[in-house]
């Protein structure tokens, strides 16, 4: 495999969707002047040409995203509760940041709440609505997608558990449920849109039951077919699998090794036959095979070794899936 610089702390990533241009967040807390974001021409080859860096504008960025049509760049900033969109130019480079958002409010929790965290941003997949996660608020914000600015005035929220620190949100494809991953409490919460607002239909927790000891609910990944939601758990270093029913409920989980210490990020292959995890502080990449009836996974046992991996994206190389 290759490797390129993405400056300093490049903790997460993400591709256009017209697979030509790579995003990277620089994780810098405020005290080091705040985050960045790197743009990257991908080649052919699958190498990387930096076409420009810019400021995140807030602290210790954790998430990138953009829109269905590659206009914006959208970061989430989790120091101070933030996120800001980015105007794309036509090469995909970072152009005038056009909005900043900042939350404000606490947690229940002390110690991890004391403010707003903001850990994610997706976009539903009509690509209508831009859902925003703040661990420190327990809040799930849903914006509509604007034209010019990025996004509008929120119009909808979804408050998870109280200290439960929302962290990730999948959405079905039909976008009509969510999976909402807690971080502090290792819950996913379900919830459906029905009656003209989200409702939850279920609570779940990610470790087995009856395990007591530490952890913290990392990634949550639904698999291509929408058949199983994989969640990574660190502290138990495990990945938990479970069957999604018709109705967007999850069953019970099956659990497997993550093959490493700390897996901070795990991502399916598009063709849904592989599920990898990034193992953040046992320096490994694993690979695990999806079975395709029950969506269980195997440890295939295959490895890569890198420093502190924490993201997980597939790409394109010479017109072929990676």
């Amino acid at each position: 495999y290759a490797q390129a610089s993405f400056g300093p702390d490049p903790s997460y990533l993400c591709l256009a969707h017209h697979g030509r241009t790579l995003y990277a967040v620089q994780e810098r807390p405020l005290a080091q002047g705040g985050g960045g974001l790197a743009a990257f021409r991908v080649e052919e080859t699958g190498g990387l040409i930096l076409l420009n860096e810019k400021p995140s504008k807030g602290g210790l960025p954790c998430c990138v995203t953009t829109d269905p049509e590659d206009r914006f760049l959208y970061c989430a900033n989790y120091e101070d509760g933030s996120a800001s969109v980015y105007a794309l130019e036509e090469d995909g480079s970072l152009g005038a940041c056009v909005s900043v958002l900042r939350h404000q409010g606490a947690g229940p929790d002390p110690k991890r709440q004391q403010g707003p965290h903001m850990h994610c941003v997706r976009f539903s997949p009509e690509g209508r609505t831009v859902a925003l996660c703040d661990l420190g608020l327990d809040r799930l914000s849903l914006l509509p997608f604007h034209p010019e600015t990025g996004w509008g005035e929120e119009r909808e929220f979804v408050r998870c558990a109280p200290g439960a620190g929302a962290r990730h949100v999948a959405f079905a494809a039909d976008g009509q449920t969510l999976y909402l991953g807690c971080e502090m409490r290792n819950l996913v919460e379900v919830y459906r849109h029905g009656n003209g607002r989200w409702e939850r239909l279920q609570r779940v927790s990610t470790l087995p039951a009856g395990d007591s000891r530490p952890n913290t609910l990392a990634a949550v990944q639904l698999s291509p077919d929408g058949r199983t939601l994989t969640v990574s758990n660190r502290g138990q270093d495990h990945l938990a699998s479970f069957p999604v029913a018709a109705d967007g409920r999850l069953g019970s989980p099956a659990f497997v090794p993550s093959g490493g210490a700390c897996p901070r990020d795990a991502a399916y292959s598009p063709d849904g036959r592989f599920l990898l995890t990034a193992n953040q502080e046992g320096d490994t990449v694993a690979v695990f095979q999806v079975d395709r009836e029950t969506g269980t996974l195997r440890d295939t046992g295959l490895r890569a070794d890198l420093d502190h991996p924490s993201c997980v994206l597939f790409g394109r190389c010479l017109g072929a899936e990676l």
